[in-house]
């Protein structure tokens, strides 16, 4: 996805299950701009998943936007 210039402006948020640091340094070497492991339980992970949306869709700037 980031090796194409149309969608690479995309924040790549990875949500794995593993805790491996090979799979955490991977998804780096890949242009993740996130790697989040699943928390084990259903609202941890509802939490887990709000708290990106807010980060990504409210509080970070994307290119193209401005908010002010």
């Amino acid at each position: 996805m980031k090796s194409d210039a149309a969608p690479r402006s995309i924040p790549t948020v990875i949500l794995a299950t593993s805790h491996e640091a090979e799979d955490v340094a991977a998804s780096y070497t890949l242009q993740a701009n996130s790697y989040l492991a699943k928390p084990a339980g259903f609202e941890t992970f509802e939490t887990v998943v709000k708290s990106i949306n807010d980060f990504w869709l409210a509080k970070a700037l994307l290119p193209g936007e401005s908010r002010g």
